[in-house]
């Protein structure tokens, strides 16, 4: 069995590097810098899990999540 996937959608490159580092060992990491890319990221690749920041650069991640809750089984 293959590794459970994460999305993690973060604009503070910071931030980025630590979650990667701290899930990497475990999870299929990938990552987002914004809203655009967050959404892209998620209409092309089911993830397991999604961590969000709602507060993002390029647009508002309350957005980002209503319009991934439509899109994606994650948490269903």
């Amino acid at each position: 069995m293959g590794k459970h996937s994460v999305l993690v959608v973060e604009d503070q490159i910071h931030y980025q590097e630590e979650i990667r580092k701290a899930l990497e060992a475990e999870f299929d990491v990938l990552v987002a810098s914004g809203v655009k890319e967050g959404h892209k990221l998620a209409l092309e690749k089911a993830f397991d899990v999604i961590l969000l920041d709602l507060m993002l650069g390029d647009g508002d991640g309350f957005s980002l999540f209503s319009e991934i809750r439509q899109i994606s089984h994650c948490a269903d």
